[in-house]
């Protein structure tokens, strides 16, 4: 739908503008617009790796030509608000930015909002810095939910579809529109070379499309199937087509080093004599050309001038190396009566560009902060190329996008932070290293503690001081590292604690072994697992009502089968609680029967909908409450897979149960809690476990019923009951 609408609202915004009364077709497009962007917002709500394809789409279209002036930063800036700040919340309280190298990127933020005290243009430094910080903050979120190598191409194949969205804008406008709008000399051109630019404001617009679109595809081609390659190759080669229209060629020789890189890590030197032999033929085919022929148009001695410009640039970061002019604002510099080039595309203030990101950055921040952003982008990738594995299969979105979009940036100002088309790109794809980088030093400490308790007594004893002194600096063991190491018990983890994905700890029950099923009447229920359509009604509406943020409950997917014991074990280790907690609860609540029922109501309205199955409306009464949790139809959504599904229902009850830990449950803050327990949500993690298992049966916080209902699942705990003859 999202894709139908945008290009829908394409194509009639195309027609629109060749029609002869395009007044006529304002409202139905503002229409599909607004029903667009609204069904956008609430499905990259409830699924945030999404969110990447709506805020690249927001970015290419800020610079098609039919936007400007305050019309433009009206849609950039809010349609960037609108996407992000629902995620904004859960990174404050997770404090996704606060870890690795997104708390040392939240530090160069720091020093970014002290230089707009002195900025250039203090208005613009600010926009561009909370346009930055929304969209870090909800990357941060996304990214944080990345733990396995098959959560990558996800994220990718989003970035892809807003491009692929735009490569069928821009191929549209070749043919539907007139010849006149879509070609142009570029402002401040030395020659009279007309160059495509489609719904663009300048050729270099398409080429940074070709750029993120053709790299993207190509990290995403070894995932692909068949089918999927052969939609890939049709993207790439209409991007690349458009590039060519459009005669940008920073971004062809940025795709050019990267896939050399490629075949050097590759195939070694095998690809080295092939890339000598291609530099030959190229250049006996380039003294064969006349020297003001294509590859000498333009001032090829000053690069069309950038020369000039970074020799002015050089000059005024020695005036201030240390504080910049301001964040974002380099090209106000050129505002100089100085500068030496005063005509041409160099007086549009901060807008204007010096055509090397590397020094627009220094120019703006000064050196040293430049330098440690430097640092903080490059560091992930060198992590990722030096390991000899590739387990979240980084390395070709290296060599593919990284090495491109950092060539780029040597001609053109495009890697900003986070903003732009090529800078949010680059933004997602060090994010997701970073991500990697961190996840893999929790491994490798939890992997040195384990050797360490293996080795020899002698050795230990040598390691010891060793030891102690990596203790710390090493990031503690994880829930990821818990969940991959061991089956052997999971235990309750602390609010806000680090968990691991679904597919890990499907591999960790399972390696457990255990076929124990107590209760073979569930066996049906067992194998049921929700469909694509059911998992996206539910989580549209994960909850009736707002009482906790529906992306506590993104990771419910129900996608585990196994027996009633290894469903339970599945979400414990899933949602970091106790397992025996878990069993102890699903005895209290259905004696682990997932056909229970309860909570009988005489409320019609309260009642499920359907008839014939154990729990309907029978004209007088139904059940409100089904399954092995007990999920209550009027409070949460999912119907039918709450009766139906057994582990759905136990992923949802943990979901709740995580979300509470959380603090997530808004109301109970409200609510005063029984004599010598602490207010919600200031406990301990044992005293949050058992209020929020109250919670469950009362709705309240450690009222009479919630307390007389813990008692019973600690009874149940204690005697160990699913243990007993005759359960």
């Amino acid at each position: 739908m999202l894709v139908a609408g945008a290009l829908g609202a394409a194509v009639l915004f195309l027609v629109c503008l060749i029609s002869a009364r395009p007044e006529v077709l304002v409202v139905p497009i503002a229409v599909i617009a607004v029903a667009a962007i609204g069904w956008a917002l609430r499905y990259t709500t409830a699924h945030p790796a999404w969110l990447v394809c709506p805020l690249v789409l927001v970015e290419l279209l800020t610079g098609a030509w039919f936007l400007s002036g305050p019309l433009r930063a009206v849609f950039h800036y809010g349609l960037v608000a609108l996407f992000c700040l629902p995620l904004l919340p859960t990174a404050w309280r997770e404090r996704t930015f606060a870890r690795g190298g997104f708390r040392l990127y939240t530090a160069y933020f720091f020093w970014a909002a002290i230089t707009v005290s002195y900025s250039l243009a203090p208005a613009f430094s600010a926009g561009r810095l909370l346009n930055a910080a929304m969209v870090f903050g909800a990357l941060s979120v996304i990214v944080s939910r990345v733990n396995d190598r098959e959560d990558i191409p996800a994220m990718l194949v989003a970035l892809l579809l807003g491009c692929a969205i735009v490569v069928a804008v821009v191929a549209l406008s070749a043919v539907a529109l007139p010849r006149s709008i879509t070609w142009v000399v570029p402002t401040g051109s030395s020659d009279d070379v007309v160059r495509f630019s489609g719904i663009f404001n300048g050729p270099n617009d398409v080429g940074e499309l070709m750029l993120v679109t053709a790299g993207c595809a190509a990290a995403l081609w070894p995932a692909a199937g068949r089918r999927r390659r052969w939609l890939l190759a049709a993207v790439v080669a209409v991007a690349l087509g458009a590039g060519a229209l459009a005669d940008s060629r920073t971004p062809f020789a940025a795709l050019a080093v990267g896939a050399s890189c490629y075949l050097v890590w590759r195939y070694r030197a095998r690809a080295v004599v092939i890339l000598v032999l291609i530099a030959l033929a190229g250049s006996v085919v380039r003294f064969g050309l006349n020297a003001d022929g294509y590859l000498a148009r333009g001032d090829v001695g000053t690069l069309t001038g950038r020369t000039e410009i970074w020799g002015f640039a050089a000059g005024e970061i020695a005036r201030r190396p240390l504080t910049g002019y301001g964040y974002e604002v380099a090209g106000a510099i050129l505002d100089s009566r100085y500068f030496p080039l005063w005509w041409g595309p160099w007086d549009e203030g901060p807008h204007s560009s010096l055509h090397n990101g590397y020094i627009d950055r220094a120019v703006g921040v000064g050196i040293p902060a430049a330098l440690l952003w430097l640092f903080i982008v490059l560091r992930p990738w060198y992590d990722v190329i030096r390991r000899p594995d590739d387990r979240w299969g980084l390395k070709r979105v290296a060599f593919f996008m990284v090495i491109p979009m950092l060539v780029h940036n040597l001609a053109e100002a495009s890697v900003g932070d986070f903003i732009g088309p090529v800078g949010l790109c680059f933004g997602l794809v060090w994010a997701l290293a970073e991500r990697s980088r961190m996840v893999f030093r929790e491994q490798d400490a939890a992997r040195r503690r384990r050797e360490y308790a293996q080795a020899p007594p002698a050795v230990a004893a040598l390691m010891g001081g060793l030891l102690a002194v990596l203790a710390t600096i090493a990031l503690p063991l994880t829930a990821h590292a818990q969940a991959a190491a061991s089956a052997a018990h999971f235990a309750t983890l602390p609010p806000h604690a680090a968990l691991p994905s679904g597919g890990r700890c499907a591999q960790a029950v399972r390696a457990g072994a255990n076929s124990w099923e107590p209760r073979p009447g569930n066996d049906a229920a067992n194998h049921t697992v929700p469909s694509f359509a059911q998992l996206a009604a539910f989580h549209l509406a994960p909850i009736k009502g707002r009482f906790a943020p529906a992306t506590d409950f993104l990771r419910v997917d129900g996608n585990f089968t196994g027996t009633t014991d290894q469903i339970l074990r599945w979400g414990a280790c899933k949602w970091g609680i106790d397992e025996d907690v878990v069993r102890a609860e699903a005895v209290a609540e259905s004696h682990w029967r997932q056909d229970d029922t309860g909570d009988s109501t005489s409320d019609l309205s309260l009642c499920p909908p359907g008839q014939g199955f154990p729990g309907s409306w029978n004209g007088s009464t139904c059940m409100q409450s089904y399954g092995i949790m007990q999920m209550k139809f009027r409070s949460f959504g999912g119907w039918p897979l709450a009766k139906d599904s057994t582990p759905f229902n136990v992923d949802f009850r943990l979901a709740y149960q995580r979300a509470c830990m959380n603090g997530d449950i808004n109301y109970l803050a409200r609510l005063a809690p029984a004599a010598n327990y602490p207010s919600y949500p200031m406990g301990s993690t044992d005293e949050m476990l058992w209020g929020c298992m109250g919670d469950w049966f009362s709705g309240s916080w450690t009222d009479a019923g919630a307390l007389k209902y813990i008692a019973e699942v600690k009874a149940d705990l204690a005697q160990r009951t699913w243990t007993r003859p005759g359960f």
